[in-house]
């Protein structure tokens, strides 16, 4: 039986054409990034108070690193 007569056989052998889809380098750090200012500077943490850990940052915000 060949896969196009059993779509079903060619998943279950591995022949899946997604198996090693890997998202863009650029979509990957645009994700990244959205996440890492959300926990970092909007989602509020219990152990410091429901306070974003930013807010707990010495100096002025001009101190922050750029993002590119």
């Amino acid at each position: 039986m060949s896969p196009d007569q059993c779509a079903g056989a060619s998943v279950r052998h591995g022949s899946n054409p997604n198996e090693n889809y890997r998202p863009k380098r650029v979509t990957s750090q645009r994700k990244s990034t959205a996440w890492r200012q959300d926990y970092n500077e909007v989602r509020p943490h219990s152990a410091i108070g429901n306070k974003p850990p930013i807010s707990l940052l010495n100096g002025s915000p001009a101190d922050l690193p750029v993002e590119p």
